[in-house]
């Protein structure tokens, strides 16, 4: 999950920079003028939107699932005494 947050993140800087120099060139390169911040903020209200669509739409699922909460990894004997009960 870091990883793809790493990756938002970078895809955001390398946006906004891109976004900049391209509003930069359509200006007639006026001197002093940056748009730079207003650019990442856009960007990033983007970003926390579709995060918070996401999250709307998957966190009624996870509360849903038996397994909400990760489940450690069993020990072998543990789950072949619950297969076994399975079967019976």
């Amino acid at each position: 999950m870091i990883a793809i947050y790493i990756a938002l993140g970078a895809s955001i800087a390398l946006s906004a920079t891109w976004e900049e120099w391209m509003i930069w060139l359509l200006t007639a390169r006026p001197a002093n003028t940056t748009y730079f911040r207003p650019v990442v903020r856009a960007n990033i209200y983007v970003l926390l939107a579709i995060m918070l669509c996401g999250a709307i739409v998957m966190l009624p699922k996870r509360l849903k699932s038996p397994d909400f909460l990760t489940r450690s990894h069993a020990h072998p004997q543990l789950v072949a005494a619950e297969q076994q009960q399975r079967n019976r």
